[in-house]
């Protein structure tokens, strides 16, 4: 992959959404873009499962020479998706398994960072962690699959589809603010963590990784 500017950016769900509107501002910007999707993108991947989000790991290596520069983590599924075991796998475990399985290749990289998208529905969940969110925090994929699956027995597709997603979400920014050992990292780093603000509340979250200068680029 051939860097334009010397910057080269790593974005996940770029099909559609979130993703799409993300690689657009970055080619903008200059920025050559590899992206990461089940359909249209240069690593196709199906997020939602262990052997997936191995292969997009693996394939970010193959394409991108040794080294990124920015890593965006956009991919991401809402309470639609069934079943609702999809929704954790994609949203938190396809965003923290990515994260650690490219850290390397940021780690050589220039001015890297890291962003994660997430939501102002996960400021709907209530301040006691529930099981759900300590399975997840705790990487145990199995174990949030078998408590949404009770939840859905006891309280219906509807809520059960709703704290799969605002769990996710919640769980998602509260490991970027743990201590970076949740994410499996081996090494030291020092972060810088903002909030990034739209229209219709707090959304995103950016992970600075070895104290870049800016994690997006200048539009």
């Amino acid at each position: 992959m051939a860097k334009r500017d010397g910057k080269l950016a790593v974005i996940t769900g770029t099909a559609s959404g979130i993703g799409a509107a993300t690689r657009a501002l970055f080619e903008q910007a200059g920025v050559s873009v590899v992206g990461i999707d089940i359909k249209d993108a240069e690593i196709i991947a199906d997020l939602s499962t262990k052997a997936g989000r191995e292969s997009a790991i693996a394939g970010v290596k193959q394409h991108c020479g040794g080294s990124i520069d920015s890593f965006v983590v956009c991919a991401g599924l809402a309470t639609y998706a069934r079943p609702i075991s999809l929704i954790p796998s994609v949203n938190y475990f396809g965003a923290i398994d990515l994260l650690d399985g490219v850290f390397e290749l940021l780690k050589r990289g220039r001015d890297p960072a890291a962003v994660a998208i997430l939501s102002n529905a996960a400021l709907m969940m209530p301040p006691d962690e529930s099981p759900y969110v300590q399975a997840l925090l705790n990487h145990d994929e199995g174990g949030a699959w078998r408590i949404l699956t009770e939840f859905e027995e006891a309280d219906g597709l509807l809520l059960a589809s709703g704290h799969a997603y605002m769990g996710s979400k919640f769980a998602l920014g509260r490991a970027l603010r743990q201590p970076i050992s949740i994410l499996k990292l081996k090494h030291r780093i020092s972060r810088s963590i903002s909030s990034l603000f739209s229209g219709s509340g707090l959304i995103s979250l950016a992970l600075g990784i070895l104290r870049p200068r800016r994690t997006l680029p200048s539009v």
